[in-house]
C-alpha cells in the first residue's frame, strides 16, 4: 500500500508553486500584454484571467499578479469583460488589505473605482476613490493620492458639487506638477475642462464654457506628447462637447470623428457609444436628421450589448427628440417611453422631468393637449423639488407652457 508523506505533500505543494510562478512571469512577459494588442489579448484572455485566480492563491505570486492586474485592466474594461474582471479585482483587493498592503491595496481601489464608474455605479466608485484616498495617504504614494483626487473630482462633477471638484483638481495638479507626471497632468486639464462644460450647461454662459477649451487643448497637448491613444480620444470627446456646445456643429464632427477613430484604435468598445451619441447631436444641430438617426442607433446597440442603462437612456431620449423634429411621432413616443422607463429605475428625477416636456411637446404637435397637460404637470412637479434648474432646462419648460396655454 503506498501512502502520501509529509514530504510528498511538500514536494507536491512546491512544485504546485513554481508552477504557477512560472505561469505568472510567462504572462508578464508575453508580447500581447506588454503591447495591450487587442486581437492576441482576445486570443488568450481565458489563459491569463486563469493565470490570474490561481497566482492570488500563492503568496509568492502576489506581487507577479498585481503587475499583471494593473498592466491588464485596461485592456478588460475597454472589451467589455466586466464581470469576470470585477470578480478578480474583489479577490485581489481582498487579499491586499489582509497583507495590510496600502500600496497595491490604493492601486486596487482605483481599479475597482474605474470599472464600477463604467458601470453607472455612482455610490460604489465614489465608495472606491475615498478608500483608495486614504490608502494612498498611508503609503504616502503621491501619485496614486493625485490619481484618487482627479478621479473623484470627476465624479463630483457629474453631481454638480463644482467647488468640491474644482478642490480637488488643483490637489491633484500640486501633485502631478512635483511628480513631473504627464500622465495625471493631462487627466486633471480634461477634467478642469469638463468642469467648466458643465457649469456652462447650467447657465448657458460662453463665458464660462470659453474656460474649458484652453484645458481640453493642454490636456491634448499633454496625450500627444506621451502618444497616448486612449488618453486623446478623451480630450477630442471633450472637444467635440464644447464646440457642440457653443453651436459649432462642423468643428463638433471633426473632433468627435477624430475621436471615434481613437476609440476604435484603442478597442475601447463602450466609448464608442458615447462618441457616437455626441456625432448624433452634433448632425441634429445641422438639422441633418437622417444622420443623427444613423449614429444614435449605432449608440443604442453598444449600450444594449453592454447593458449601461444610464447612456441607454440618454440615447432613447435623445432618438425621441430626433423623431419628434422629423414629426415621426409613433416613433417619438416608442422612444421617449423607453428612456422614462430607465429614467426611473436610476432614479433621475431630473432627466426624467426633461424627457416628459418632450413627450409633451410629442402630444401638442398631434393635438392632443389634454395628455400634453398631464405630462407638463408631471414634469412641473419633478422640477419644482429640484434646488437649481439649468437655463437650458427653465427655457425648455417656459417654451412647453408657452405652447400649451395657446
Amino acid at each position: 500500500m503506498v501512502s502520501d508523506t509529509v514530504t510528498d505533500r511538500q514536494d507536491y505543494a512546491d512544485f504546485f508553486i513554481v508552477a504557477i510562478l512560472k505561469n505568472v512571469m510567462y504572462w508578464q512577459k508575453y508580447p500581447a500584454v506588454q503591447s495591450l494588442e487587442v486581437d492576441g489579448l482576445d486570443r488568450e484572455r481565458e489563459g491569463f484571467v486563469r493565470a490570474i485566480i490561481y497566482g492570488l492563491r500563492v503568496a509568492e505570486a502576489w506581487a507577479g499578479v498585481c503587475q499583471l492586474i494593473e498592466t491588464l485592466s485596461p485592456y478588460m474594461e475597454r472589451r467589455g469583460h466586466w464581470t469576470v474582471w470585477q470578480q478578480v479585482l474583489d479577490q485581489a483587493f481582498d487579499q491586499a488589505q489582509r497583507r495590510d498592503d496600502t500600496v497595491k491595496g490604493a492601486i486596487l481601489a482605483l481599479l475597482l473605482a474605474r470599472l464600477s464608474q463604467k458601470q453607472s455605479k455612482i455610490k460604489e466608485t465614489i465608495r472606491c476613490y475615498r478608500h483608495a484616498l486614504r490608502l494612498a495617504r498611508r503609503a504616502g504614494d503621491q501619485y496614486n493620492r493625485g490619481r484618487a483626487c482627479t478621479n473623484l473630482a470627476f465624479l463630483y462633477i457629474e453631481q454638480g458639487r463644482w467647488q468640491r471638484a474644482d478642490m480637488l483638481c488643483h490637489c491633484a495638479l500640486t501633485i502631478f506638477e512635483k511628480e513631473n507626471n504627464l500622465h495625471g497632468l493631462a487627466h486633471t486639464e480634461n477634467h478642469l475642462g469638463i468642469l467648466y462644460l458643465r457649469m456652462g450647461q447650467w447657465i448657458e454662459d460662453e463665458r464660462v464654457w470659453s474656460k474649458a477649451r484652453p484645458h481640453l487643448e493642454q490636456a491634448c497637448r499633454y496625450w500627444q506628447i506621451r502618444d497616448d491613444v486612449h488618453g486623446l480620444m478623451y480630450g477630442y470627446m471633450n472637444l467635440g462637447i464644447y464646440y457642440f456646445l457653443t453651436e459649432s456643429p462642423q468643428k463638433s464632427l471633426e473632433f468627435s470623428k477624430k475621436a471615434l477613430d481613437c476609440a476604435e484604435q484603442a478597442g475601447e468598445q463602450l466609448l464608442r457609444g458615447s462618441i457616437s451619441v455626441n456625432i448624433g447631436l452634433a448632425y441634429q444641430l445641422q438639422q441633418d436628421y437622417a444622420r443623427a438617426e444613423e449614429y444614435s442607433l449605432q449608440a443604442e446597440k453598444i449600450f444594449r450589448q453592454f447593458y449601461n442603462s444610464y447612456e441607454m437612456a440618454n440615447v432613447q431620449k435623445n432618438l425621441g427628440v430626433i423623431y419628434l423634429r422629423q414629426q415621426k411621432f409613433p416613433e417619438a413616443s416608442h422612444y421617449l417611453h423607453l428612456a422614462l422607463q430607465n429614467w426611473r429605475e436610476l432614479d433621475q428625477k431630473y432627466l426624467l422631468a426633461e424627457t416628459m416636456l418632450y413627450l409633451c411637446e410629442c402630444e401638442q404637435a398631434k393635438n392632443n393637449y389634454l395628455e400634453a397637460e398631464k405630462w407638463l404637470r408631471q414634469a412641473e412637479a419633478l422640477l419644482l423639488k429640484e434646488d437649481r434648474l439649468s437655463q437650458r432646462v427653465k427655457a425648455h419648460l417656459e417654451k412647453t407652457r408657452r405652447s400649451q396655454l395657446n
